[in-house]
């Protein structure tokens, strides 16, 4: 019998993983969503990114372009290793400490991009985990989602 059967959840656990870019390795909750267990919402606002993970995609996942954050207007600093890219520019004396990070947190590119507030998003019915993972806008994030931003969502 599996977990699945043994559960019977009413439904599937709904992930949320902001900031999917799948740059380094399977994300935690792969060998949930390998199982059947679990449904993943996913954003990411880097257009190869998010080409590749809807490339990748199973039944179970849905991938948005959005940046999530404060429901402001930012600029999003695209960086030579897309891992790096973030609202906030790198700082260059800590690049100078890293060396290895500095051509990797290299800007090439910027953009101005609407961020969308955590509660507001009609695509997450239910958030049961969440996976964040933003270079430093984590807290516009948790602001967003009822804490600081506006109402509350149910979830």
């Amino acid at each position: 019998m599996t977990l699945l059967e043994i559960l019977k959840p009413e439904r599937l656990t709904a992930v949320v993983d902001i900031g999917a870019n799948p740059i380094d390795g399977d994300p935690p909750y792969k060998s949930m969503l390998q199982a059947g267990l679990c449904n993943v919402t996913g954003f990411e606002p880097q257009e190869a990114a998010l080409a590749e993970l809807l490339r990748r995609k199973g039944p179970n996942e849905c991938y948005l372009p959005y940046a999530v954050g404060d429901g402001g207007v930012h600029t999003l600093n695209i960086c030579h290793a897309s891992g790096m890219t973030s609202f906030f520019e790198p700082e260059p004396a800590t690049a100078d400490v890293f060396p290895l990070f500095k051509k990797a947190g290299e800007v090439i590119r910027q953009v101005e991009l609407e961020t969308r507030c955590l509660n507001e998003i009609d695509e997450i019915e239910h958030l049961d985990f969440l996976k964040i993972d933003i270079q430093g806008g984590e807290l516009a994030v948790f602001k967003s989602g009822g804490g600081g931003g506006s109402l509350p969502r149910p979830w």
